[in-house]
């Protein structure tokens, strides 16, 4: 028997191949029903990857890689609509247009992501010395006058403003405020991360003793930013709390000191 060839079904057929299709080592061998270690896995990760990157697949391999995918994960109830098939190409990923409500793969890819983070986003060492696509790019004058148009006049809802704000932390002008308040034991608590509305409005704090004030603290400079004058956010806001009964105090960043809040708080 040739070496590295067993005899299947009267056939010479590679031991590696064999291997390959029971998934694991055969028995007898010192690695037979053992986990792989994760330096290992590593280990040869790192050896494809150098591979891959000095002999890359030509366009017929990547078109073979993609049909026998397109066979191993596309079933019955997953089949893609023949636009779809139609619209993949090589490089293009064979999920693409697929929800989580749609594919059973999609929503069992999002499960096991949910949770970790992104190692694309905290530097991770394959990301090293990576240019970003759009560094030293500028936009011409009418791409931004065309973005600004087409940003005009949208409103966020409620719903939208309280998905932003639950995931935004205190700055640092409201936690100046909010240490104030908790030295002074004022009866003020922070709901600025979107946990009290009125209407489509979130106070930065608000009274706990039954009492309908609220409190904003916020910096000229980004108000200014956003607003024609400070005068108009004021108002604007003023106008909504005071239908529903409410009291507003603003302090900006020259007014936010123990001082200050005491005086008209307490």
């Amino acid at each position: 028997m040739p070496k590295g060839y067993k005899l299947v079904n009267g056939e010479f057929v590679l031991a590696w191949k064999l291997r390959k299709k029971n998934k694991g080592a055969p028995k007898g061998h010192p690695c037979y029903l053992k986990k792989m270690p994760e330096y290992a896995k590593k280990k040869i990760s790192e050896k494809r990857r150098i591979f891959l990157k000095n002999n890359p697949y030509t366009k017929e391999q990547k078109e073979k890689i993609r049909q026998t995918l397109l066979k191993k994960y596309v079933s019955e109830e997953l089949k893609l609509n023949e636009k779809q098939k139609a619209g993949l190409k090589i490089g293009q990923g064979l999920l693409k247009g697929l929800t989580r409500k749609t594919s059973k793969i999609v929503d069992k890819i999002a499960k096991a992501k949910e949770g970790k983070p992104r190692l694309d986003l905290i530097g991770n060492k394959w990301n090293i010395g990576r240019v970003a696509w759009n560094k030293g790019k500028k936009l011409s004058k009418n791409h931004i006058k065309n973005l600004s148009i087409s940003h005009k006049g949208q409103k966020h809802t409620k719903e939208h403003i309280k998905k932003i704000l639950t995931k935004r932390t205190p700055t640092s002008l409201e936690i100046k405020a909010l240490k104030i308040i908790e030295k002074r034991c004022l009866p003020y608590k922070f709901v600025g991360d979107g946990k009290f509305f009125i209407e489509k409005y979130n106070p930065d704090f608000i009274n706990i003793d039954g009492q309908k004030i609220a409190v904003e603290v916020y910096s000229k400079y980004y108000k200014l930013k956003h607003y024609n004058s400070i005068n108009d956010y004021k108002v604007e806001r003023k106008k909504v709390f005071s239908k529903y009964g409410w009291k507003i105090f603003f302090f900006d960043e020259t007014e936010v000191d123990e001082n200050n809040f005491v005086k008209i708080l307490r």
